[in-house]
């Protein structure tokens, strides 16, 4: 329901039932101002997966909009949850909407300890990524490949580091006197531009 109703295009009423409504009752939604039904029905599996079938219907005319089954392991996480709303999304606006995002950003902890967490897109699932004591700051994303920079403030200038978020390991990229910060990255992400000072800016 969060995922449906975060760009307001959408609005949810949610109610339990024993099974899907009559042609008769869903056209009366329809004109109360009901646009779609939404079934949502679980179920376990013999492998002892669970699975989710989903099937939405106009009111106006009883077609079916999208059907399909999701599996999933006992564990539900939130993480699946992000991705069967982001193909209902996809299904009933035609656009993309924003469920499989990560946000990168810098958390400030002490005024001398500032550390990179990576959330979901709406912030529920938090985790440390750069959490060393001291400051790193300006996170931001390679354009293709899965890393992520920022810049560690040491006692002599702001290097600029890495981290891979596959192998979870961090490198310095460059740390020159100054500032070594905010690379933007070519189409291709071969070529990147940053800000430095040393020797002049």
């Amino acid at each position: 329901q969060f995922d449906l109703e975060f760009s307001d295009q959408i609005d949810v009423e949610m109610k339990k039932g024993s099974s899907e409504l009559n042609d008769k009752v869903t056209t009366k939604l329809f004109e109360q101002g009901t646009s779609m039904c939404l079934y949502l029905s679980s179920y376990t599996q013999k492998s002892s997966n669970n699975a989710v079938r989903i099937l939405i219907k106009d009111t106006s005319s009883q077609q079916t909009l999208f059907e399909k089954e999701f599996v999933y392991p006992a564990t539900f996480s939130l993480e699946q949850t992000h991705r069967i709303a982001d193909e209902l999304v996809l299904a009933l606006t035609g656009e993309q909407g924003p469920m499989l995002s990560t946000l990168a950003y810098s958390k400030q902890l002490t005024s001398k300890h500032k550390v990179i967490c990576l959330a979901d897109y709406s912030c529920m699932v938090e985790k440390t990524v750069v959490g060393t004591k001291t400051i790193n700051v300006a996170p931001c994303w390679h354009n293709k490949a899965p890393m992520l920079f920022y810049s560690q403030f040491t006692r002599s200038n702001s290097r600029l580091m890495a981290y891979d978020i596959k192998t979870k390991k961090h490198k310095i990229v460059c740390s020159y006197d100054g500032l070594n910060m905010q690379p933007s990255f070519s189409p291709d992400g071969s070529k990147a531009a940053l800000c430095l000072s040393g020797k002049g800016n």
